[in-house]
């Protein structure tokens, strides 16, 4: 509950369905992002983890299980985003709930704490109920049929999904029940990125603000919340964003700098010499995996890169044609 605040179950319930619809009425990515970017993910575990009888069908046969399995996979894990949306808000404004004062939901790390906290305000068997039953059950029941180790992919997936809805009933409740705004002490000049906040850059990853120049801009990235708080204390990789001038990117190009080279060989020879190309370098430096909770795909480092360069176009307002990563 939130220090001298009271909700009655059925104004919490009427609340929670205002600020869902919300949300899906709204212009909000959050949500198609992650399934796109889950989706290539579990699209990888299916291709790798089929069983016999599925190893024995003909490439048709395997698509349109494939296909049916990701249809699945969308409204399973919209299934868990909403459920963790209902427990957000039954978490923040139910009376018998943890206390919180409005001043909490100023700090910069509230969000992610709050979603960190969850682990320790509620039962596992809490969470199982909440999660593995309806659309998620049915789900791993269907995936079962043909491939294995299903179970432990969909749940850890639906986990994912399941806090992201936390997330946004945490964000909904700071801006339209308490009307607060976060303490920003300042933003960076090229992406308007916060100096004191993490920020999302992919669904799986967040970013804090490293450094800046006037035409460049370094960000470390690491394990969003839905990871827990020790997944996310390591710095995974580094994104380094410099803002360039086509001339001078002609200009680097005649005298055979490799890089600028590069550049000259991707971009639309017909940009204007003051357009402006952005550069973004992506350098991963895992070293120590103690407490990294799932190992890379190879297919995730290109749903990565897709992401950051989605997210960096927005910051932007620019198109992707103006915009590339290299790592």
């Amino acid at each position: 509950m939130i220090t001298g605040r009271e909700f009655s179950s059925e104004t919490i319930n009427t609340i929670e369905e205002e600020n869902i619809n919300d949300f899906y009425h709204g212009d909000h990515s959050l949500l198609s992002d992650a399934l796109n970017y889950y989706g290539i993910l579990f699209t990888t575990f299916l291709m790798t983890h089929g069983d016999k009888r599925f190893d024995e069908l003909s490439n048709e046969e395997k698509k349109k299980i494939i296909d049916r399995e990701l249809s699945k996979f969308r409204n399973a894990m919209i299934y868990s985003f909403n459920k963790g949306h209902q427990v957000g808000f039954s978490l923040l404004l139910m009376k018998e709930s943890q206390e919180f004062d409005p001043s909490f939901f100023t700090k910069p790390e509230s969000h992610d704490d709050f979603v960190y906290t969850y682990d320790r305000m509620v039962k596992p068997s809490v969470f199982n109920i909440n999660i593995e039953r309806d659309a998620i059950d049915r789900f791993i029941k269907d995936t079962r049929k043909h491939f294995e180790n299903g179970y432990k992919e969909i749940t850890e997936l639906g986990t994912r999904f399941f806090k992201k809805g936390i997330g946004v009933a945490f964000e909904q409740v700071r801006q339209k029940v308490l009307n607060v705004d976060y303490k920003i002490t300042g933003r960076s000049k090229m992406l308007k990125v916060p100096f004191n906040q993490s920020f999302t850059v992919t669904p799986s990853f967040k970013a804090t603000f490293s450094l800046e120049s006037p035409n460049y801009e370094e960000w470390d990235l690491h394990w969003d919340e839905t990871y827990g708080f020790n997944a996310a204390k390591g710095i995974i990789a580094k994104a380094m964003i410099h803002r360039l001038k086509m001339s001078e990117i002609r200009k680097y190009n005649k005298a055979d700098a490799q890089v600028y080279s590069m550049l000259y060989n991707f971009v639309n020879d017909e940009f204007q010499d003051d357009e402006n190309i952005y550069l973004t370098r992506l350098d991963f430096l895992v070293t120590d995996t103690e407490d990294f909770p799932r190992l890379l795909e190879k297919s995730e480092y290109n749903a990565i890169k897709l992401s950051l360069k989605q997210t960096i176009c927005r910051r932007l307002g620019i198109d992707g044609h103006h915009l590339f990563i290299t790592n």
